[in-house]
C-alpha cells in the first residue's frame, strides 16, 4: 500500500508541475506579444517623428486678430498641429481658434487664426505650435508684423 501512495504522490506531483508550466508559458507567450506590439507601435512613431519638422515663417497681428504662417518643413505626412499658443509679455496666452489641424502634409502652409482682445501687437512675446509628435515644435520670437 505503501508503494501505491508513493506512485500516486508522484504522479499528482508531475501533474501539477505540467500544469502550473502550461499556465506559465501561456502568461509569458501573451506578455511576450503584447510587448512586441508596443515597442513596435511606438518604433515606428518615433522614426516617423524623427524626420518631422514645423516652421513658423511670420506672425501677423491686429486689433484684436491674429494670423500666423506654419510650415511643414520636414518629410512626415499626415502630422497633426495639435495646439498654437498666442503668448504675451504678461504670460496670457490665446489659443488658436482653428487647431488642432489634422492632415498636415510635408511642404503644406497653413494659417492659423487667433482671435481675442488680448491680442496687441505691442504685447506680443511670442507664438508656440505644438504637434502629435511630442518633440516637434516651433516657437516664434521675433517681432510681429503689425498690420
Amino acid at each position: 500500500m505503501k508503494a501505491v501512495s508513493s506512485l500516486i504522490a508522484s504522479v499528482f506531483l508531475i501533474v501539477l508541475v505540467v500544469t502550473l508550466a502550461g499556465i506559465i508559458t501561456t502568461w509569458l507567450t501573451t506578455v511576450v506579444r503584447e510587448t512586441q506590439t508596443t515597442v513596435g507601435e511606438r518604433s515606428g512613431e518615433g522614426l516617423n517623428c524623427a524626420n518631422a519638422a514645423i516652421t513658423i515663417d511670420n506672425v501677423f497681428l491686429s486689433g484684436g486678430t491674429g494670423r500666423a504662417i506654419v510650415r511643414n518643413s520636414g518629410y512626415v505626412d499626415n502630422l497633426t498641429l495639435t495646439t498654437a499658443l498666442l503668448i504675451n509679455i504678461d504670460g496670457r496666452s490665446v489659443v488658436a481658434s482653428n487647431a488642432p489641424l489634422s492632415n498636415f502634409n510635408k511642404g503644406d502652409i497653413e494659417t492659423l487664426t487667433f482671435s481675442d482682445s488680448l491680442i496687441n501687437c505691442a504685447l506680443f512675446s511670442k507664438l508656440v505650435v505644438t504637434t502629435d509628435c511630442s518633440t516637434i515644435t516651433a516657437e516664434f520670437s521675433g517681432p510681429a508684423e503689425c498690420v
